[in-house]
């Protein structure tokens, strides 16, 4: 009986660890969603800038 519980307490812990390590691994992978989503609106508002001063430059181009 005592070897069961035991067991069983083990098992226990080796679970909560695990979900432990899963939360970790969630708030990580989390952070870098937020990391990246906010390199893709610095890049997009680049893009837009750059898009913008083209055609702002290729404007003057054609009125001489």
């Amino acid at each position: 009986m005592e070897k069961g519980m035991r067991k069983q307490d083990r098992k226990l812990k080796e679970l909560v660890y695990q979900s432990d390590e899963d939360n970790k691994n969630q708030c990580r992978l989390q952070d870098m969603i937020e990391k990246l989503t906010n390199k893709i609106k610095l890049y997009k508002h680049q893009v837009e800038e750059a898009v913008s001063i083209f055609f702002l430059h290729s404007h003057y181009d054609t009125d001489y």
